[in-house]
């Protein structure tokens, strides 16, 4: 049975307070702001960027969506979960002074910012799922303790999965870091010693010190302690680390998914979800970097519905038929970003078919 996506395309004029108003417009007709009852807890979960990455959704459309939530009395408060890979996300206490400092306080959102996994992530609870790789998964506490979900995915490029939308959002972003390295298990990373340039940006980022440079040599990753995260393959400038994608790509996605299932069991009729078509990028929101990203795409929309799998299915067709191939393809050649749509389809998570309705701009 095909769902309904609701589409308003991108009028590319840079104006977020314009942008906000019209994702309103755009939330409430598909009846997103309807997900959350009076004092229903409801996280409003999104991607705040990286320590100097300040690409992700702006904040006057945060500010927006949580005021719809609060005109129905619901309780909504903004969050994620700790990383596996060192930054600025690694904690709790970090993590949130980095989302102040990108301008997400209460003040300008609306929204006090509560982290779903404790002070280092290791806050968490089994879930029991029926999935082809696990019969159960390392989910958030606080992911499992809420009442409605509002997923806001900004679109990008992503080194494992080829294509980051809802599916990442949700499946690794409200997982624990448990949940993460269960997810990241069976990517095996390794040093193309002729492109290395010895920068030694992956043993900066590698959170258990895998990745080593020796003095005068090249970097090379000790496979003993590696654990599969994929942050060096994210933020190798010189594109020296691959991974064996034929195997391990499709199992990844496929345990996102099989997670997404552990995270929204029991939420029927309570979440929805927002994609951001907007300022697409080759590479995923984890990686700090010094200055924007371009866009690997000119901006195509905003998309909302109320099921998981279409509004990843739906914008991914959009932007391949805006740009005349699939987003992995302008990212990371060789991945087919639809294996976890085509999984969570088959595990009931939603329907890869869709109505598409357009919503008039305001």
């Amino acid at each position: 049975m095909a769902s309904t996506v609701y589409f308003m395309p991108s009028t590319e004029n840079g104006d977020p307070e314009l942008l906000a108003r019209r994702c309103r417009t755009l939330f409430e007709a598909a009846g997103l702001d309807r997900v959350a009852d009076e004092g229903d807890l409801t996280a409003v979960k999104l991607h705040f960027g990286e320590g100097g990455n300040t690409q992700p959704t702006p904040v006057p459309v945060v500010r927006e969506i949580v005021a719809s939530l609060l005109a129905r009395g619901a309780k909504p408060f903004l969050t994620e979960t700790s990383t596996l890979y060192r930054g600025s996300r690694q904690n709790a206490v970090d993590h949130t002074r980095m989302i102040l400092d990108h301008g997400f306080t209460l003040e300008a959102t609306g929204a006090p910012i509560v982290m779903l996994d404790g002070l280092l992530g290791e806050s968490q609870v089994d879930v029991p799922i029926q999935g082809k790789h696990y019969d159960a998964v390392k989910v958030a506490t606080g992911a499992r303790a809420l009442q409605a979900l509002i997923g806001i995915a900004h679109i990008t490029g992503h080194g494992g999965a080829g294509f980051a939308g809802q599916i990442k959002n949700i499946g690794m972003g409200m997982s624990s870091r448990g949940g993460k390295l269960m997810q990241h298990s069976g990517i095996e990373p390794q040093v193309d010693q002729d492109k290395c340039v010895a920068c030694g940006a992956c043993v900066e980022w590698c959170p258990t010190g895998a990745a080593e440079l020796p003095e005068g040599g090249k970097a090379h990753i000790v496979r003993q302690k590696c654990i599969g995260c994929g942050q060096c393959y994210s933020v190798c400038p010189a594109a020296a680390i691959p991974f064996n994608w034929g195997g391990p790509s499709p199992g990844l996605q496929e345990k996102m998914a099989e997670h997404v299932l552990g995270i929204l069991k029991g939420k029927a009729g309570k979440v929805g979800f927002v994609n951001f078509a907007v300022r697409v990028t080759r590479g995923c929101d984890c990686g700090r970097k010094a200055r924007p990203e371009e866009p690997a795409i000119p901006d195509v929309g905003v998309l909302a519905s109320l099921d998981l799998v279409v509004i990843d299915q739906a914008t991914h067709d959009l932007i391949a038929s805006r740009a005349g191939r699939p987003l992995e393809d302008m990212s990371y050649p060789s991945r087919d970003g639809t294996v976890q749509m085509r999984y969570a389809e088959e595990m009931g998570l939603g329907s890869r078919a869709y109505i598409l309705v357009e919503v008039s701009a305001v």
